[in-house]
Order: C-alpha cells, then sequence, then structure tokens
C-alpha cells in the first residue's frame, strides 16, 4: 500500500502539473516504460553442472516518468522505478520498494550551453565504456554535467564525489558498489561522413582498508564511425587505462573493436568484428609480488549487450584473463514490423589459463550463438524472442569452475511496454 499511495500521489502532481501547461511556455511529457521478461535458464550465467536443474523466472521493471522540457530556460525530470521478481515478496506484504531512478534538473543558459545536475544515466558511444543495463535497470550517476552542444560539436564535462550520507568527517565509502569520484569528458564531432568522440575518464575507488585511500584509473580512447560507402560501414574505438587498481598495481591495459558493416540490399546488413579486451595471465593474477595489471576494468559497460548474450564475461565469473571476441552478425528486416538477428561469437582468452595442473591451457573458450527475433506490435509495444547458447571447451570449463558442464543454453522473451499517459507541446 505505501508503494501504491506514492505512486497515486505522483500521478496527481502530474496531473496538477498539466492543468497548468496552458500558460507555460514548455513541453511536458508522462509516460510509463514497462519491461517483463520471462526466462527459462539451461545455464544463462553460470552453466549447469550434473545433478542441478533448470531454473525458470520473470523479472519486470515498471518505471513512471515525467519529463519537463524548456530549452529558453529549465528542464526536469523524475522517473520512479520498481523492480521485482515475480513472486519474490508475499501477496499480503506491506513494502516499499518504489525507488527514485531518475531525478535531475537542467539549466539552458542558451540555446547551446546548459548544465545538469542530480540522478542521471551517463550513456555515450554503443554502450561500449559508459551506458545503461536495460535487463538490469539501476545504472544511476549523481553528477553534475555541462553540456556545450552546436554545429555538430559537443562536449560534455561530467563530475561527481559519493558520499554514504551526510559527511562531516571523512568516512570510508564502502558497502556501496560504486566509484568515490569520477571525472569524465567526452568531446564528439560529426563530420560529413565520419563522427568521432574522444574520451578522457578518471575514477576514483576507495581501498578496502581504513586509510582513506582512493586508487584512480583513467581511461582515454576514441570512438569513430565511418561511412565508407552507401553500403559499406566502418566502427572503430580504442581505450587506454592507466592508473592504480584495488590491489595498488600499476594499470596498463588496452581494449578495442573494430567492426565492417556491409548492407548489400536495404534490409539485410552484415557484420564482421572484433572486441578485445586485455587482462593478465593466470600466474600474473595469483602471484601475490606482480606489481603491474593488464586487466582492463569497464565496471558501466553495457555487459549485455556485448561480449554475448549468455552474460559469462565480466559479470558473474572473475573475467581476469580478458577476453578476445570475434563475431559475426546478421540483420535482416523481414518488414517494417519484424526484424531478425543472429550473431555467432567465437571467444578466446586474451592471457593464458591454467589447469588444475598448472599447465597452460588452449586460449580458445567456444562458440556461442545469439538469435533474436523482435515484433514491434504498436509504436508503444514491442516483443522480443531469444535462444542462446555456448559450446564451450575445456578452457571455458576450467573458467566457469572446473565442473562437468552439462547444459549452456537459455530461452526467452521481453515485452516492452511505452505508453504515454499524457503529452503536451508548447506552440511555436
Amino acid at each position: 500500500m505505501k508503494s501504491l499511495k506514492a505512486t497515486y500521489l505522483f500521478l496527481f502532481l502530474f496531473g496538477m502539473i498539466g492543468l497548468n501547461l496552458e500558460t507555460q511556455a514548455q513541453d511536458a511529457k508522462v509516460s510509463a516504460h514497462y519491461r517483463i521478461n520471462p526466462l527459462h535458464s539451461r545455464g544463462f550465467r553460470d552453466p549447469l553442472n550434473p545433478g542441478e536443474k533448470p531454473g525458470f523466472y520473470t523479472m519486470q521493471i515498471s518505471r513512471l516518468n515525467l519529463e519537463l522540457s524548456n530549452k529558453g530556460d529549465l528542464s526536469a525530470g523524475l522517473s520512479i522505478q520498481d523492480r521485482r521478481f515475480w513472486g519474490d515478496e508475499s501477496t499480503r506484504d506491506d513494502k516499499a520498494t518504489v525507488t527514485i531512478y531518475r531525478a535531475w534538473v537542467q539549466k539552458h543558459f542558451t540555446e547551446a550551453f546548459s548544465v545538469k545536475l542530480g540522478r542521471q544515466d551517463l550513456i555515450y558511444n554503443d554502450n561500449y565504456l559508459m551506458g545503461e543495463r536495460a535487463w538490469v535497470g539501476t545504472l544511476a550517476h549523481d553528477v553534475a554535467k555541462v553540456i556545450y552542444e552546436k554545429n555538430g560539436f559537443k562536449a560534455h564535462l561530467v563530475a561527481g564525489v559519493n558520499t554514504k550520507g551526510g559527511e562531516l568527517d571523512r568516512d570510508l565509502y564502502l558497502g556501496i558498489n560504486n566509484y568515490k569520484n569520477m571525472q569524465f569528458l567526452w568531446l564528439h564531432k560529426d563530420f560529413k561522413k565520419l563522427s568521432s568522440s574522444f574520451i578522457l575518464q578518471n575514477l576514483g575507488f576507495e581501498n578496502a582498508d581504513s586509510s582513506l585511500t582512493v586508487y584512480n584509473m583513467q581511461n582515454i580512447g576514441t570512438h569513430n564511425e565511418l561511412t565508407i560507402s552507401n553500403s559499406l560501414s566502418l566502427t572503430a574505438f580504442y581505450y587506454h587505462q592507466l592508473g592504480k587498481n584495488g590491489k595498488n598495481q600499476n594499470v596498463d591495459a588496452y581494449y578495442y573493436s573494430a567492426q565492417l558493416t556491409y548492407t548489400p540490399i536495404e534490409p539485410l546488413s552484415i557484420t564482421a568484428a572484433t572486441l578485445v579486451s586485455s587482462g593478465d595471465s593466470q600466474n600474473d593474477y595469483e602471484d601475490p609480488t606482480n606489481t603491474r595489471s593488464r586487466y582492463h576494468d569497464k565496471p558501466f559497460f553495457n555487459g549485455h549487450e556485448h561480449f554475448g548474450l549468455m552474460d559469462y564475461f565480466f559479470f558473474k565469473n572473475n573475467t581476469y584473463m580478458g577476453v578476445n571476441d570475434y563475431f559475426f552478425k546478421v540483420e535482416y528486416q523481414v518488414n517494417p514490423k519484424l526484424k531478425i538477428t543472429n550473431t555467432t561469437h567465437e571467444f578466446f582468452t586474451n592471457q593464458v589459463m591454467n589447469n588444475e595442473l598448472n599447465q597452460a591451457m588452449d586460449k580458445n573458450l567456444g562458440i556461442e550463438n545469439d538469435l533474436l527475433i523482435a515484433y514491434k506490435v504498436s509504436n508503444g509495444l514491442k516483443v522480443t524472442l531469444g535462444h542462446s547458447i555456448m559450446f564451450g571447451t575445456d578452457t571455458f570449463q576450467q573458467f566457469t569452475g572446473g565442473k562437468t558442464i552439462t547444459e549452456s543454453q537459455y530461452f526467452y522473451a521481453v515485452i516492452v511496454a511505452n505508453p504515454v499517459f499524457f503529452q503536451s507541446k508548447k506552440d511555436n
């Protein structure tokens, strides 16, 4: 009841705002986002071992959003969210599960220059370094963002410092999976056939002791998208990571991709690509005297969208050895409503793992296939069916714990609805 009352109050306030819009020079929109995801796991994120049975769950994300936009003065966004697995609470529980998902205000000083403050997303360059995880739905940043955008040039400067509460004396910032401080610069320019971005990022994480030491890691790199011809395009990025990690090691890591897309006919596109994230050999990783790490850490990228939909890498399993992903993707737009996508990956460790006898293993991890069938029912409703399967090697089995793997696949559906309850646009 508590969360229901909060929702009613939220809608009432939206309604009061809507009644006032006739005299306001601003756009307003009240909308919702529902994401319902039934999933039958036969090894999703963690392969099945002998004696284990397949699992099934349905996860639902529900959001209520208010957007106010006045490019001449003030814009604001407020989004409340409930995220749950069906049946994970008693039907008689009276628990407030609604949380603030987004809450920001943006002051427009000129048409090109603005400042955005509050809880917001940071999504850049196809989610490879900074992105959103739609399946998780909990990633947000409490930051200040300075924005300048004019004539195809964009500059975003982001900064944030986190504490557990109203800190009067410096205290440990532990127990929360987040950075202590972050600074982020994104420069982007659109040319005739090239879109190019430059990124400089610093992430400061607090050491897990009483020293209040913050170790800082930097990413510097570029992301580029080139239109070679009407049927051929190239996407490429490179990020280099420097600084110190939580083990007080010197970081010297890399992360890059090259993706060539060919569109022979308009409904069909074919992509051949490589995606590489560096890592440490098992010998170096386990050596307590090792002072250097080649592991590239990217805590805020969209790991589900990249490195395969089975989510074996950079999620539950410690991917210290890095991953090389060579994949081939085919997309076919059957009609305006129906699209079929199939992606086949072959994974390799970036550095060597060892078996139980401490002997170096082959780098090949195996082949994964991801099939998606997406159907647009209407403008506000989309349904996706998916199946992913992994054919792992002995190295993959060692990577996931060393136990015999009986199955590595899953089936799922994603139903996304985005109804608009109210929308008003100012007269130009």
